[in-house]
């Protein structure tokens, strides 16, 4: 449970990556031509990290959850993290923060759910994924980045845009963050209601938005109101990706987790064991190192 007051270009915020409107695309190609194209190594992802001034973050180390390896990123704020066998192109993984720099604390504000979708591994140069982070507590220097960025879609694209909604639902997760909860509410039900109306009912983003707001629910202490939305959620996941996909592990666990703050324990246990199951068939993790998230 994401996504300039500066001389930076803007950028625009897709589903798990910041878009820059610049001139970096034909600055590559054109790159590419002259030296050569960059090949990625097969089972790399390859980060930017940057803060929210798009400065980048070096001597961070960052992770890929389950099986997966990690990296500090260099001077460049670049991290080349090694994946698990089983992991191909177009799949899904969760990032984490391993180590901050010292006397520092970053927490990844986008992907505002820590999800990444793995580009191709080739072309390095251009098949990457950005990661902003912002020091714990310092939300508020990101809010007017998220806000401009919000404007420049539906300026371009229209308020009714998915894109729209992906920024909204970072937006969302920065208010949250910042306890924000009557607003957040309000921007995650309005990304609920454009995926819904853009996509289908039971569409995976829009499971992904219901649980969004459900985990909100959760933290204003809404548990009766969040409890549908995160069931919802789970049904749409199984039928749509199919009972075994780490997307529904996710939501197993999220399940459970409301029905601890419940007091349900009984019904939270096989939800959790379920979902530990799933991870281990779906990242090959033994019994040392598999862990509920």
């Amino acid at each position: 449970m994401t996504n300039s007051t500066n001389a930076a270009a803007p950028f625009l915020v897709l589903r798990g990556r910041f878009c820059r409107l610049d001139f970096t695309l034909l600055l590559g190609a054109l790159l590419c031509a002259v030296n050569g194209v960059a090949w990625g190594e097969s089972g790399i992802l390859v980060l930017h990290v940057k803060d929210v001034q798009r400065h980048p973050i070096h001597d961070i180390q960052i992770g890929v959850e389950g099986d997966g390896g990690s990296a500090i990123t260099s001077d460049d704020g670049k991290a080349r993290i090694s994946l698990a066998k089983q992991t191909k192109e177009k799949s899904w993984v969760s990032l984490q923060i391993l180590k901050s720099p010292h006397s520092k604390d970053f927490v990844i504000l986008s992907p505002w759910d820590y999800r990444v979708l793995v580009p191709s591994f080739e072309n390095e140069s251009e098949n990457f994924v950005e990661v902003v982070v912002v020091q714990r507590g310092h939300y508020a220097e990101a809010e007017p980045l998220f806000q401009h960025a919000l404007t420049i879609l539906e300026d371009s694209l229209g308020p009714d845009h998915p894109r729209v909604a992906t920024t909204l639902n970072n937006l969302a997760s920065l208010l949250q963050n910042r306890r924000q909860y009557e607003l957040a509410e309000t921007l995650f039900r309005r990304a609920l209601a454009i995926h819904e109306k853009a996509l289908a009912p039971d569409h995976p983003d829009v499971a992904m938005d219901m649980d969004n707001l459900g985990s909100l629910l959760q933290a204003k202490g809404d548990l009766a109101a969040a409890e549908p939305l995160m069931r919802r959620a789970l049904a749409i996941y199984q039928e749509k990706l199919g009972p075994d996909h780490p997307d529904v592990a996710r939501s197993l666990n999220n399940l459970a987790e409301l029905m601890e703050a419940k007091g349900d324990f009984a019904t939270a246990e096989p939800l959790l064991r379920r979902a530990l199951e799933i991870n281990r068939n779906t990242f090959g993790l033994d019994q040392r190192n598999s862990a509920l998230f």
